[in-house]
């Protein structure tokens, strides 16, 4: 196996062998572009749509948490960490 073929398999590796018990998905609040943000709004949505394929390609159940006020947010995890 070369060098660059085992780094592109180490990280389905891992994340296969060490798993979350459960996986969060924040639904993205409105977008606002800033000087610290790089991406846009069309790759912030794609990025966004990439991890939650990749989260479920490897298996995980993933508990959607709606745009709602952050305490809200916070109390629903809190609710269903278990």
């Amino acid at each position: 196996m070369d060098y660059h073929s085992s780094i592109k398999k180490e990280p389905l590796y891992y994340s296969r062998r060490n798993r979350y018990r459960k996986i969060f998905f924040f639904e993205r609040f409105d977008f606002l572009k800033d000087e610290v943000r790089s991406e846009d709004e069309l790759i912030a949505g794609r990025l966004n749509d990439l991890l939650l394929a990749a989260y479920g390609n490897i298996g995980y159940d993933i508990a959607m948490v709606p745009v709602m006020p952050v305490k809200d947010r916070a109390d629903l995890v809190l609710e269903n960490i278990n």
